[in-house]
This record gives structure tokens, sequence and C-alpha cells, in this order.
């Protein structure tokens, strides 16, 4: 399987998910995926 199903990979995360999140998370999140942690951080 090449994990073409539309969908991005399973690092995807939810609103809720990064409210839940500690600051190490978050940090490691803006570094690993700039884009959806500034959408998320906008919020």
């Amino acid at each position: 399987m090449t994990g073409s199903g539309g969908k991005p990979p399973a690092a995807a995360v939810t609103r809720e998910e990064y409210a839940a999140m500690g600051y190490g998370e978050r940090l490691r999140l803006k570094t690993e995926q700039p884009e959806l942690y500034r959408e998320l951080a906008a919020r």
C-alpha cells in the first residue's frame, strides 16, 4: 500500500488534539509540520 487514499498521513492533528497538547508536543508539531501548526495555532 502506498497510502495515497486522498488523506494525509496519520500525523494529521485535530483542533481538539491540538488543544490537549502540551508545550513539547506543540513544539514538535511546529518543527515537523509548520503549515499544520500555523493553521491550528491561528484558531
